[in-house]
Parts: C-alpha cells; sequence; structure tokens
C-alpha cells in the first residue's frame, strides 16, 4: 500500500494530497466551492486508478520534473565525455522521495542521487520539494543542491493538470504575458525558431496554435486560468532570482484537463548548455510555485 499525506489548511477545507513514492505527487488540490459535490472543488485532475499506473505512465496530478523539461533529441545528450539516455521530462517524478518532515498543512520531501539515476545524470544532487495549503491556496517550493566537485547543469519545471470539463474549454479563457513564443520542430524534440505571439489575449483554451505553445516571459510571471465559475492564479519566483522563465502549455482535446507548466528550461536543453541551469559545486538554488483560486467576477 502506497502513503498518500493529506495537508491541510487552516480553515479546515483547503486540502492537498502527497504520495512520496509516486515521484512525490500532489495527486488532489481541493478548495471550498458550494456548487461541488460535498462543498470540495478538486482544481487537480487525474486518470481513474492512477495510483495502479507506473509512475511514468501517469497523466495527472500534479508533478516535478527534473533534470529535464520535455523531450531529449534522441533520447540522449552528453555530460562528463560520455553519452547518457534522458527519459522525457527526466526522472524526478518517478522516483520515490523520502518525508523530511510533516505537520498539518505542510510537508518536506528529498530526493538525492543514487545508483538507480546515475546511469541518467552523472552528478551529485539533493532536491528538497515542499508542500504547503492556504485557505484556496497551494504553495510548491522547490531547492536545489549541487554535490557534486563539478558544475551541475539542469533544466527543472512543473506540469499541472488542471482540470477542465470538455464542455468549458471553450469558455475557458488564458492570460499571461509573453515577451517572445517559440516554435517546436515536428518531434517536438527542440526548437525551431520563434513564432508570432498569441493574439488575441486572454485566449480561449480552444484558440488556434494555444496547444503545445512555448512562451517566455518577463518579470510578470503571472498566469490566470479563467473558467466560468472560478478563476486559478498561478505566480512563480525564486532565489537568488526566478529559474522558471518559459511557459509550456498542453492540453489533449478529448480529455478534461488542461496543462500550464512553468519550466526552467526548454526541450533538449541537455544538448544546448545555453538553454540550461549550471548550478556551482556546493551550491543551491531554489523557486517556488503558487497556485490560488477565487470565485469569477
Amino acid at each position: 500500500m502506497m502513503s498518500v499525506y493529506t495537508l491541510t489548511a487552516s480553515d479546515g477545507r483547503t486540502q492537498a494530497d502527497i504520495h512520496p513514492e509516486l515521484g512525490a505527487l500532489c495527486s488532489s488540490f481541493r478548495v471550498p466551492y458550494s456548487n461541488a459535490p460535498h462543498g470540495l472543488l478538486d482544481l487537480l485532475y487525474r486518470p481513474e486508478n492512477f495510483e495502479a499506473l507506473a509512475p511514468s505512465k501517469i497523466c495527472g496530478g500534479l508533478p516535478f520534473h527534473f533534470p529535464a523539461c520535455g523531450r531529449t533529441a534522441q533520447g540522449f545528450y552528453q555530460a562528463k565525455g560520455q553519452r547518457y539516455p534522458m527519459p522525457i521530462h527526466g526522472f524526478s517524478a518517478q522516483e520515490n522521495w523520502q518525508v523530511v518532515s510533516l505537520s498539518q498543512h505542510q510537508i518536506l520531501l528529498k530526493l538525492t542521487d543514487t545508483s538507480a539515476t546515475h546511469p541518467y545524470f552523472p552528478f551529485q544532487f539533493e532536491l528538497r520539494l515542499g508542500y504547503e495549503v492556504h485557505p484556496h491556496q497551494l504553495k510548491i517550493f522547490i531547492t536545489i543542491v549541487n554535490h557534486d566537485s563539478q558544475v551541475m547543469p539542469f533544466s527543472m519545471g512543473f506540469h499541472p493538470y488542471f482540470s477542465v470539463p470538455l464542455s468549458e474549454k471553450p469558455n475557458t479563457h488564458i492570460c499571461f504575458q509573453a515577451l517572445r513564443s517559440i516554435a517546436y520542430t515536428a518531434s517536438l524534440s527542440d526548437l525551431a525558431g520563434d513564432r508570432p505571439l498569441q493574439s488575441p489575449m486572454p485566449a480561449s483554451l480552444t484558440a488556434e496554435g494555444l496547444n503545445e505553445r512555448l512562451s517566455v516571459l518577463g518579470t510578470d510571471t503571472h498566469v490566470s486560468l479563467s473558467l466560468p465559475d472560478y478563476c486559478l492564479l498561478l505566480e512563480t519566483g525564486g532565489d537568488p532570482s526566478n529559474p522558471f522563465q518559459y511557459l509550456q502549455l498542453y492540453h489533449d482535446p478529448k480529455e478534461p484537463f488542461f496543462c500550464i507548466e512553468p519550466w526552467a528550461g526548454t526541450p533538449n536543453s541537455l544538448n544546448h548548455p545555453e538553454r540550461l541551469l549550471h548550478l556551482e559545486p556546493g551550491k543551491s538554488l531554489s523557486g517556488w510555485l503558487t497556485v490560488a483560486c477565487q470565485a469569477s467576477a
């Protein structure tokens, strides 16, 4: 039986479920909502019987990805003079995380390099992932520590699957401020140059060109997802600076979800050092994501 930890905010109603053995996945984020069954609205989509699936097959919840975002071209990259494979979105969402501390409204988990990670990523590292629930809000913290003797190149990102009923996708709108928008190659495994910005904003989730859109954000990282009855507000930040400068959008027109993914890199970043974060030995880097829910105006 896999462990699941339920966090509860000070209002006694807002809750989140965390699964250490499923890559520290947040599978559910529930907020008070009078029109929902039992008065609680789950903001995250997850497939039925997801706990029976292999972690790599779970397309739902809110996973954290490291050390890659998206695909790596040909599935391989070079590091420390050798060739290594890299699965889509890296491996952190497939690992068993250790619970470091736990309280009613927060949990801290840890993942370190092991013999299981070295065939994919030849660096010594430590990841600390924290979840906090507050009334109508979920806050996620990530800290990366380089315990290696060499500079560690990597990417990372969040991949929330927000629940959006199929019938409401045309009437659900997203809004954000992008500096650039980038086109993918046909295989979605690398970049093919700039493309026009999404226009107009806010954009319907069914707008042409919105799916599989990668954008570069500026200092304003706010994203809003407005459904008919409520609105989700996302914001990222970091220390010493915000590492999440990319925003990836994805949905399956046949499934009731929409993904808003803050990334710190692009597909195939591991083969393009200029697109990666680089952490000196003994140093750390931190970032965070908040998801808040409020009634639509």
